[in-house]
């Protein structure tokens, strides 16, 4: 159910307005059944006593059948589309196909994204008209009937009626048709996930010639797959600037708006609205007159949004239905987390148990289906995989809802209540009244089964909580929580509990064996956690533990807890090993049997002369991904970490290992990408046992390697041809005494050096594309300047004694596309102006915090690729170069390099205006500067 209300349970404490969900078909059902199942048969003898067919009841939801399409466009109404176009252009007539002779090129996104109108571009494009003949197009009903397709194809290839009616006589006269001619097919609209349907319509497409090509546009990416697609273009949003161009050649008679500059205004706020979805855009500029707020308040027959929008929900099956329309209790633009929105819904009950399949992973599939079907859109933030809805899917799945929906006053009994969601509070500063609060909340709200209570800065939680006896769900992640209530306890029911980045824990509750439905406890970033309770390890049900802090044997919470948790996936972080006495006390971990592990971090907080054993006994099950390793104490590692028969393991870290005198042949692991070896400090040879020696050697499958702190290492010798076929990326740094790079190396596009100031050798990295140089001698410059001649991008940073940049060190830098010099605090001068024309290629210079530059060099006019110039805290530069800047340059940052220079920059009136006015963009001191304007 969605809930909106304001309350005060006191006064400045407590605020809501926010969505909430509760179940509509679970209130009074144990007392209405009886009555619901003898209504449905009296609605049944009706039915048959009226002749009354089975129907879907489209028309009491607002569901109608889309209009026909057909392949004619007015392209002057198309705004935005021309990259898109071009690519499916291109595939279509220059990849040639392969297998049967046709492929298949599918055009997916939400409803309303404008996949008909792309389709449409490409169909009517002069090159594709002279590619293929013939070309068809047919609009698919919502009901795929391969008959009736094959009817409508020979009808656009003929451009008559036909007569047949069987099925064998129509694809016998296709199949003619078609015979060693290069087709182009439109399917419009596919919503068929059925592959049956697919293959008994795409026989006779297969007598095409090479080269034919089929184009379906759909909604749903298992309809797409279902039919063998070689290439899919996943259709984003219009940019703002065509959707406010489509928008205005709906609103304004011939598209011209400088009549009307007010009604401008209000509609570039709402193309805002509108996200990129052309088909709002031409809703709402055709109706920009109208004084109407909400897309939802249109009359049906002027809105074409949400019956549109309406289908992608109509054709879901009705568990996924209750699965979408859930989703209309977030806020607006919220960030959906895969994994905790499955949670949410398992705690609801809308996934259906499917065999021995974990629910989970049935959920995982509900979720994918509705990604697949552009329910939700895919995006990345702050590195994590996140999904979003589109603004008006929100308000599609609020739209439903509204029908089952009602009023509460959230401080009273709503007893339906089963979803609770932080955004609906706001706390105080005090802790006494928020705790007040949360009682009230917990005494009022008993049904609930979804209690989100993250980053609300709860420090304590009420006893009460122990009520709520539904619950299954729990969020309390980033709260400044010391401990768990005894009470939480008795949530017998609960399958999530989530205490992530609640950095002040430092205890669970005593009896938290009682919580025997518990599947996932989120532990991660509990920094000052002491111990795990006794008895967790009754907890059988437990998939998730991203931690398990070990305590000591005899107190009950050792690390033999973990042994009969053989259910535990994803990451676990094993901590305070120091207190595992032996390898026999070790190996009750049982390890080797966690077969659904990836990610395992193993640390240590100081070591013991046991370190060897209780490592060897904690070997992991060889499906392992990522192994972490910190605070090893032992001389050397154990046999297992160098075994081949981990064929899945892709990330290493090895990390404060401080007796650590020989790395293991990592180079055995045959998948392993990316080692990371930090602050092993005894460490001084690297040498060919690192690559191994056994029938597996030499890293095949690395891509990136990393050393870092490695203070005592002198050497890194024995590398052979091939030992490293794909590296990539390489990182050294803090390895001072370090004299030498290995040879061989010939893939490696991007190095990092960084406080290596003992270098003697630079050795040839012939792909070397990017390199970062960092607190290094000025010495390095000189050694691999020969070497550099593919360089595009280069960083100096942090060159205490550096002084210039010479003409030797610039000569080979014919491809440098970017170049920074960042903190040479004593850097004065470059080289003469004779030497910038060596670097025709550079477009990006950036300097900052060079204290000692007094003058950029004269010649910088002859950079003529240059574009884009940033200057930063450079205290004694005064003024730019006597002959100026390049003509080419777009932009120009200036910051932080004294008054004077900002003055002589001065627009008009500065004397180095004339130097940079030919420059698009000026920004001096924060201040945007334009030869128009300054703001």
């Amino acid at each position: 159910m969605r809930v909106k209300g304001k309350n005060k349970y006191r006064k400045g404490i407590l605020s809501f307005q926010v969505p909430y969900f509760t179940s509509f078909f679970e209130r009074n059902m144990a007392n209405k059944i009886k009555g619901i199942g003898d209504r449905l048969d009296e609605i049944a003898k009706e039915r048959h006593a009226l002749h009354l067919k089975e129907g879907d009841g489209g028309s009491r939801l607002g569901i109608k059948e889309r209009p026909q399409t057909s392949s004619l466009i007015d392209e002057t109404r198309v705004f935005g589309r021309e990259d898109d176009k071009k690519k499916l252009i291109e595939f279509l007539v220059t990849n040639e196909s392969s297998g049967m002779g046709v492929s298949i090129i599918a055009i997916v996104g939400m409803g309303g994204l404008g996949k008909t109108t792309l389709a449409q571009l490409v169909f009517n494009n002069e090159t594709v008209a002279d590619h293929f003949r013939p070309k068809m197009w047919v609009c698919v009903p919502q009901e795929f009937h391969a008959q009736n397709l094959t009817k409508a194809i020979i009808e656009s290839i003929t451009g008559t009626k036909q007569d047949l009616s069987d099925m064998d006589p129509m694809q016998r006269k296709l199949k003619k048709l078609l015979d060693g001619k290069r087709f182009l097919l439109v399917l419009d609209d596919v919503w068929s996930e059925d592959h049956n349907d697919w293959d008994l319509l795409k026989v006779p497409f297969r007598t095409g010639a090479r080269g034919s090509r089929i184009i379906i546009t759909t909604r749903s990416e298992i309809a797409a797959r279902s039919m063998g697609t070689t290439y899919t273009h996943h259709l984003e949003g219009l940019p703002h600037d065509a959707c406010l161009s489509l928008f205005k050649e709906r609103a304004f008679v011939g598209g011209d708006s400088d009549a009307h500059p007010k009604l401008l205004e209000i509609g570039a706020e709402i193309v805002k609205k509108c996200k990129g979805l052309p088909l709002a855009a031409k809703t709402l500029g055709s109706l920009l007159c109208s004084s109407i707020d909400e897309i939802w308040d249109l009359p049906a027959e002027r809105n074409d949004i949400l019956p549109s929008l309406r289908l992608s929900y109509h054709y879901l099956p009705a568990h996924l239905k209750q699965c979408f329309v859930y989703c209309s209790v977030f806020p607006k633009d919220f960030l959906f987390d895969k994994d905790e929105l499955v949670q949410q819904w398992m705690a609801q009950g809308f996934i259906q148990p499917r065999g021995l399949k974990r629910v989970e992973d049935v959920g995982n599939e509900y979720f994918d289906i509705l990604k697949w079907r552009s329910l939700f859109q895919y995006t990345r933030s702050n590195g994590d995989n996140k999904y979003r809805m589109h603004d008006l899917m929100q308000y599609l799945a609020q739209s439903i809802a509204n029908d089952e929906c009602f009023i509460i006053d959230p401080c009273n009994k709503s007893k339906g209540l089963r979803t609770f969601l932080r955004h609906a509070i706001i706390l105080g500063n005090n802790p006494n009244n928020n705790t007040l609060v949360l009682q009230g909340v917990f005494l009022n709200l008993r049904c609930l089964r979804v209690l989100d209570l993250s980053n609300l800065g709860i420090e304590e939680l009420p006893d009460s909580i122990g009520i709520l006896k539904h619950l299954r769900y729990l969020d309390l992640s980033v709260n400044p929580i010391k401990m768990l209530p005894q009470s939480t306890t008795s949530l017998y029911n609960l399958q999530t509990l989530k205490l992530s980045k609640c950095r002040k824990l430092l205890e669970l509750a005593v009896d938290t064996r009682n919580l025997i439905n518990l599947r996932h406890l989120n532990l991660e970033e509990t920094d000052q956690l002491e111990s795990i309770p006794s008895g967790v390890g009754e907890l059988i049900c437990l998939q998730t533990l991203c931690k398990f802090v070990v305590g000591a044997k005899e107190s009950g919470n050792g690390i033999g807890e973990l042994k009969d948790l053989i259910n535990l996936r994803g990451e676990i972080h094993i901590s305070h090993l120091e207190r595992v006495r032996n390898g026999e006390e070790a190996k009750e971990a049982n390890m080797k049997n966690k077969q659904h592990l990836d990610d395992l971090f193993i640390d240590w907080h100081y070591g013991n002369e046991g370190d060897e054993e209780v490592m060897e006994a904690l070997q992991p099950h060889t499906n392992l991904k990522i192994l972490k390793i910190v605070g090893y104490n032992s001389i050397v590692f154990p046999n297992w970490i160098r075994d081949p028969l981990f064929p899945n393991l892709v990330r290493i870290t090895v990390k404060n290992c401080g007796r650590l005198k020989l790395l293991p042949p990592l180079g055995q692991l045959p998948s392993l990408k990316y080692p990371h070896i930090h602050n092993v400090y005894r460490l001084e040879h690297v040498g060919p046992e690192f690559v191994g020696s056994g029938c597996v050697k030499g890293f095949r499958s690395l891509e990136s390697l990393d050393f870092l702190a490695l203070y005592s290492l002198k050497e890194w010798c024995g590398v052979q041809e091939g030992d490293f076929p794909c590296l990539r990326q390489l990182e050294i740094n803090e390895c001072d005494k370090l004299r030498e790079l290995p040879h061989l190396l010939p893939t490696v596009e991007k190095l990092t050096l960084g406080t290596c100031r003992g270098l003697t050798v630079f050795p040839c990295f012939p792909s070397l594309r990017t390199l970062k140089l960092v607190n290094c001698d000025d010495n390095i410059l000189r050694l691999a300047a020969p070497y550099l001649t593919s360089l595009s991008s280069l960083t100096i940073q942090s060159f205490p004694k550096l002084t210039s940049l010479q003409e030797e060190f610039l000569q080979p830098l014919v491809k440098l596309e970017e170049l920074k010099i960042l903190n040479c605090r004593e850097l004065a001068y470059w080289t003469m102006e004779v030497g910038l024309h060596l670097l025709p290629s550079l477009r990006n210079l950036v300097i900052q915090f060079c204290d000692s530059m007094k003058s950029l060099p004269k010649g910088m006019q002859n950079l003529t690729s240059l574009r884009d110039l940033v200057i930063e805290y450079c205290p004694q530069l005064n003024s730019l170069p006597e002959f100026g800047l390049p003509v080419t340059l777009q932009s120009l940052r200036i910051i932080g390099c004294g008054m004077i220079l900002e003055q002589r920059c001065q627009k008009e009136a500065g004397e180095d205006w004339p130097k940079i006015s030919h420059i698009p963009n000026i920004s001096i001191n924060f201040k945007r500067i334009s030869r128009c304007s300054t703001s």
